[in-house]
């Protein structure tokens, strides 16, 4: 079973998810990679933007593999994501241990 935390002001349109077990976590890798390249690609137009230099290569922050780790590895293995109210989809995520 997972929680729904209520939206964090009436306006908003974003639940905080608390993710019950490492199934559930398994399930959002695709997402959570997705979620960390976009950020750091709009970070790597920005700067290019900012710099008016041209940029070297862009690299994913981060792997499958390493959130597979993650999740397989860690224990205990807690977190948080937070997700569209209605729409369900991914817009962040917090993962941690001890």
């Amino acid at each position: 079973s997972t929680a729904l935390e209520p939206p964090l002001a009436s306006d908003c349109e974003s639940v905080i998810w608390v993710p019950k077990n490492r199934s559930d976590w398994e399930d959002c890798i695709d997402e959570m990679v997705a979620v960390c390249t976009a950020a750091e690609w709009h970070r790597y137009k920005a700067k290019a933007r900012i710099t008016k230099k041209k940029q070297g290569d862009f690299h994913p922050p981060i792997s499958r593999i390493y959130i597979r780790d993650r999740i397989d590895i860690d224990d205990p293995l807690r977190g948080y994501q937070i997700r569209h109210k209605t729409g369900g989809w991914l817009q962040g995520f917090v993962m941690m241990t001890t």
